[in-house]
């Protein structure tokens, strides 16, 4: 429980430094199951609140059909297919999370990488470097513990963070990050 603890406290501690100001944080790195580990739990949570508010928008619908008959017509027009959909994407989403994050995360790094190359950043550990930049662009997966904004919000972050990552550990300028 206690190294739980403490994987925890690095995570959030790589989501609070996305320019890599801290240099403690780059001498201690999760290793990939942990990481993995992390934001499958993460994910976990995040449909954990998207099957809430679904179920709670079915109720309120629900609530509002025995007063009003056109509602009612609405939501009967459907529900049942859409209830099923929506589960079943969520459902998919945690079940295939690793086969999933796997790819993004390759996709960064070798796009990354990639740049580096074409833009000629000769660092020493370019390898250990856009790693570190990949996973802390993936630290914004906290953000799914807010709800209802929490992905949209990981989303744009994500964005935010590779950019600030590019520029501060690979040294691209800003028209390249």
């Amino acid at each position: 429980m206690q190294e739980l603890k403490s994987l925890i406290r690095l995570y959030w501690n790589q989501f609070l430094d996305p320019s890599f100001k801290n240099h403690e944080l780059q001498q201690r790195q999760l290793s990939t199951s942990e990481f993995i580990t992390l934001n499958w739990l993460l994910v976990m949570i995040k449909v954990f609140f998207s099957l809430g508010t679904t179920l709670l928008g079915l109720f309120v619908l629900k609530t509002f059909s025995i007063k009003t008959e056109t509602v009612g017509a609405l939501t009967s027009f459907g529900s049942l297919n859409w209830q099923k959909i929506s589960l079943f994407w969520m459902l998919t989403e945690v079940v295939f999370f690793p086969i999933t994050f796997y790819f993004f995360y390759r996709f960064w790094t070798i796009t990354l990488k990639f740049l580096a190359q074409v833009f000629d950043y000769e660092l020493p550990d370019l390898e250990a470097a856009v790693e570190q930049v990949v996973v802390r662009s993936y630290s914004v997966n906290f953000l799914y513990c807010l709800p209802f904004i929490g992905p949209t919000l990981s989303f744009f972050a994500h964005g935010l963070y590779l950019y600030l990552g590019s520029r501060s550990r690979l040294g691209f300028t800003n028209l390249q990050s």
